[in-house]
């Protein structure tokens, strides 16, 4: 289900007021295949969400090109639900730190190998 869903069903199981209430979120930190072994070994009841970000590009790339599109480094993946729940402007800070990074890391990798487009 997306994240507006779960807060519905929150909603109408536990009234409006629940949305005052923190949100906690588990994020898996991982290769994808982490990710899915983790998942199996999850209580059955717990609600799993999924972004609502259709044909997302990883924040990563070039550097870390991702085999699948909606494929995203957990900071990324922590950023767009922050947006989701309407809190752009930390989508925003985890956004720049990522890219900041990724800027380095090239730049890195240019001067240990000036021939290499992507690092």
């Amino acid at each position: 289900i997306t994240i507006d869903e779960y807060q519905a069903q929150r909603t109408a199981q536990f009234g409006a007021q629940v949305l005052e209430k923190p949100l906690t979120l588990f994020l898996p930190d991982g290769t994808s295949n982490q990710a899915k072994n983790l998942e199996r070994h999850l209580p059955a009841d717990l609600p799993r969400v999924r972004i609502n970000a259709g044909a997302t590009l990883s924040w990563l790339d070039p550097l870390r090109r991702q085999t699948e599109e909606h494929r995203v480094c957990t900071a990324q993946a922590a950023a767009l639900v922050l947006a989701e729940l309407g809190e752009h402007e930390a989508m925003l800070r985890i956004k720049e730190t990522v890219e900041r990074v990724v800027g380095l890391i090239e730049d890195e990798c240019k001067q240990l190998n000036p021939r290499f487009d992507n690092c």
